[in-house]
This record gives structure tokens, sequence and C-alpha cells, in this order.
């Protein structure tokens, strides 16, 4: 299948998007390009004074170490600014375009929302913790 076939039949609003950690490429936060885990990792380590011998690409462990020296709120702070979208690319602006069945994110930024809002079409997220009826899924 090419591309021109694959776009025709999303066309048909019965195909289901997800997307990953791979689809903030090309995006902006406040602080410029989206980084990925590892280089957020990285800064965080850096900012604690974490000798590189013991650094890895584990967000997890680096947000650990930078609760350890600073505050819950400083590393809300930090994470809110490298999450927060500024702009999109024009490929995630035409991702947004198409006509979906519906889109699935395992991301914490709003790339995909706002690929939406930038072409003026209504998304209505949905997560875990909201009850099915209280959403807007449809069954067909």
């Amino acid at each position: 299948m090419d591309i021109k076939e694959a776009v025709s039949k999303i066309g048909w609003g019965k195909t289901v998007l997800f997307t990953g950690a791979g689809f903030s490429l090309g995006a902006n936060s406040a602080n410029g390009p989206f980084k990925t885990a590892g280089q957020i990792a990285k800064d965080l380590y850096n900012v604690c004074n974490v000798s590189e011998d013991y650094q890895d690409k584990s967000i997890n462990r680096a947000a650990q170490w930078f609760q350890k020296k600073h505050s819950d709120n400083e590393l809300i702070s930090y994470l809110q600014n490298e999450f927060v979208v500024s702009s999109i690319s024009d490929e995630q602006r035409f991702i947004g375009s198409l006509n979906w069945k519906r889109c699935y994110t395992i991301n914490y930024d709003e790339i995909l929302e706002k690929s939406y809002a930038e072409n003026r079409r209504p998304l209505h997220p949905t997560t875990p913790s909201m009850s099915v009826k209280d959403s807007n899924i449809s069954t067909s």
C-alpha cells in the first residue's frame, strides 16, 4: 500500500490512530524542540549534579533524584515546561486533518489535541478514569 492509498482509506473514517513517543518529534515546547525521555532524564540528573557514572535514561529514576534535591513543585514546573506544546509540524497538523474513527495516545503532551485544534476539528479526550457513560465514545 502506498501513502495515497493509505490516506484514502483513512478518509473512509474506519481507521484508528495510535501515537507514541515518536509522534512528538517535530513539535516544540516552551523550551524548544521536544526532548526524548533520555534527554529529559539527563537534564534532571545534571540539575542534581549526578555523576555520569550513575546516570541512565530512566525518567523515573532521574525524577527520584530530582525530588530528593528539589521540591515536587519544581519537578512539576520543569515537566510542564517540557510538555506544553508551543508549535507543531506540518506533518502533525496533517494527521489532525484526517478522518480517524478513533485516536489513542500514550503521550503526556497535547500535540494530537493541538493538531485537531489547528484544523478546527472537535476532539473529545477520554481518560481511563472517566466513566464511559460520561464520554463521547461512540460504540459504532
